[in-house]
């Protein structure tokens, strides 16, 4: 948004990198790292970095240089982050999403940052080298995984880098390729430390097993590379066509052989969250809603017997559709998809204009979006960061320029006042209700009164409201337990949360109601026995023996998905209380 002089570009080169560097270097922050508490502080650290950065350099500019230059990209990005943030303010239920709030006005921190610090029609090389600077990180830190010199961040037994999922990984090295390899790098950097820095990376590239990954980072070099109006001119061009088409089929089909059940898997997804659009078309559902709503629609699809026996066997508990541009319609709607879609629109526009110094920042953008596609990059903070970083150094039309007065650099500081305050209570909080979450076993009342003082403060966080009314029901304060829990369900509506309130129910005799909750669960993941068992033990206990055999012989058919002691366990258990159950009758 700000234009540069000569005089002071190593000021704003050295800002740009700095700010930058510590925003993505802030992403990876506890990654690495098992315990429960310290991940719940990785977005908040992210958000208070962002916004800390985003407050110094904007005052340093305006303070020095106090020039400002709105671009038309610019409007399109912000009204696009405006819209969202607008959302999650407004929606009141599902209960505000605080996390997608503060990471998108982290995002618009990172986006001014470049673009303030960026001259105008050049090239800010400082973000290119830091972007790498950090894929150069996650290389050698991919490396040390693989030899296992370093422990894996990750249950899956893949390399992942500094990232907490490989597929992650995998999209943020497709999105950098297209960096190291068509940028024209200073002669410093020879051509065969250039040749081994892209070969590193296609290896790591390969060891993320992203299949989503390999298309994003090969789509974008075919489509913009390959002379396509030539070829039509070509009086063979059909041919050439159909040649390309069938090479491309059978290379998805061979990724798609690779893995088909994640495919039916996210296809599954995809149909249930069509079905959520269709209900809110036009403005969605609300920020967060996804994650909130989505089992909910998972468990009624089932119910009304459109499920196959396959789905429900894939069936788990989801938290992303695994498509950006499908939760932008749900939670958006069509209004919030339109949005986006300017920007890219105004990007393939800009792209047949655009200096070929600037083509790789295209290329890996649109790897992004390609990636987006099969994939959640933007609830990746290193990858979303990322993909504004980029857009902050696309070149377009300037339509306003502005001196503005060194004195309105101070309002910056109240404002970053009004927007940190509430993450250094959320952060506080987190360590109180880590320090209370010790407690339950040696002293009670310190644990629920440390609890109940920071429940304002993270009303909104589904993993302590999660943990707050488990812990209630654990140790016996059930009607308190069902009051948090509920609230819960309402933040983010899954089989934890409905075979705690099945148990809970259970507990003080509400019996058609833990029945209730106990099918929810069902519903929701049809191929897990947990549920399934705890509903069997309600039928025995209440005498109900007609729906108590039907439970049995549903959790006999029910194949396990994967194989654990519990499954076996629940398939024991229940066959001997079925054959105890008839010695008995004998």
């Amino acid at each position: 948004m700000l234009g540069l002089t000569k005089d002071s570009f190593c000021f704003t080169k050295f800002l740009c990198i700095a700010a930058l560097a510590a925003c993505i270097s802030s992403t990876f922050l506890f990654n690495l790292g098992s315990d429960i508490w310290e991940k719940q502080l990785h977005g908040s650290f992210f958000y208070l970095t962002c916004i800390t950065m985003g407050a110094i350099v904007s005052f340093l500019w305006l303070f020095k240089i106090g020039v400002i230059s709105i671009k038309i990209l610019d409007i399109y990005v912000m009204f696009f982050i405006g819209y969202i943030l607008c959302r999650a303010i407004k929606d009141s239920y599902p209960f505000v999403d605080q996390t997608q709030f503060y990471d998108y006005i982290s995002y618009a921190s990172i986006y001014i940052i470049i673009r303030i610090t960026s001259r105008p029609a050049r090239l800010n090389r400082g973000v290119i080298y830091t972007i790498l600077f950090v894929a150069l990180a996650n290389v050698i830190l991919v490396v040390l995984q693989f030899f296992r010199i370093t422990p894996l961040s990750n249950n899956l037994g893949i390399v992942s880098g500094f990232f907490v999922n490989p597929g992650s990984l995998g999209g943020f090295i497709a999105s950098v390729l297209p960096l190291i390899i068509t940028l024209n790098l200073p002669i410093q950097m020879s051509k065969w430390i250039k040749g081994i820095f892209i070969l590193v990376l296609a290896v790591t590239l390969f060891l993320s097993s992203s299949r989503a990954a390999y298309i994003a980072s090969t789509v974008p070099f075919i489509i913009y590379y390959v002379p396509w109006s030539r070829m039509i001119k070509n009086r063979y061009a059909w041919i050439m066509i159909i040649l390309i088409l069938c090479v491309t089929l059978f290379l998805l089909f061979q990724l798609y052989k690779l893995n088909p059940l994640s495919v039916q898997g996210r296809i599954l997804i995809w149909k249930v969250s069509f079905q959520m659009f269709l209900e809110r078309p036009f403005f969605g559902h609300g920020a967060g809603s996804f994650m909130s709503s989505y089992n909910t629609y998972q468990g009624e699809y089932f119910q009304s017997s459109f499920g196959t026996s396959r789905e429900k066997l894939l069936a788990g508990t989801v938290y992303t559709p695994f498509n950006e541009f499908l939760k932008i319609l749900i939670e958006g709607g069509v209004f919030g998809i339109f949005l986006f879609s300017l920007i890219i629109f105004k990007l393939i526009r800009a792209i047949r204009y655009a200096e070929r110094i600037f083509i790789p920042l295209y290329l890996s953008i649109f790897s992004i979006l390609i990636f987006s596609i099969f994939s959640y990059p933007f609830t990746v903070h290193t990858n979303c960061s990322v993909f504004f970083a980029l857009l902050g150094l696309i070149p377009t039309k300037t339509i306003y320029v502005e001196s503005i007065a060194r004195n309105v650099s101070w309002v910056i500081f109240p404002i970053y006042i009004f927007l940190s305050m509430p993450t250094f209570r959320s952060i506080s909080s987190i360590k109180q209700w880590k320090a209370a979450s010790a407690m339950w076993n040696y002293n009670e009342y310190q644990a629920l009164k440390g609890y109940n003082r920071v429940a304002t403060d993270l009303a909104y966080n589904w993993a302590f409201m999660y943990n707050y009314g488990a812990e209630l029901l654990r140790h016996g304060h059930t009607v308190e337990a069902i009051h948090i829990l509920t609230k819960c369900r309402s933040l983010g509506d899954n089989v934890l949360v409905n075979n705690q309130l099945g148990q809970a129910y259970g507990n003080i005799g509400h019996y058609k109601q833990a029945e209730t909750h106990f099918k929810r669960a069902t519903n929701m993941v049809p191929g897990m026995l947990s549920q399934k068992f705890a509903l069997f033990k309600l039928y025995e206990k209440t005498r109900n023996w007609e729906r108590y055999f039907d439970a049995a012989k549903e959790i006999e058919d029910t194949p396990v998905k994967i194989k654990n002691p519990e499954a076996f366990f629940i398939k024991k258990e229940t066959q001997s209380s079925v054959l105890k159950y008839k010695n008995q009758k004998k």
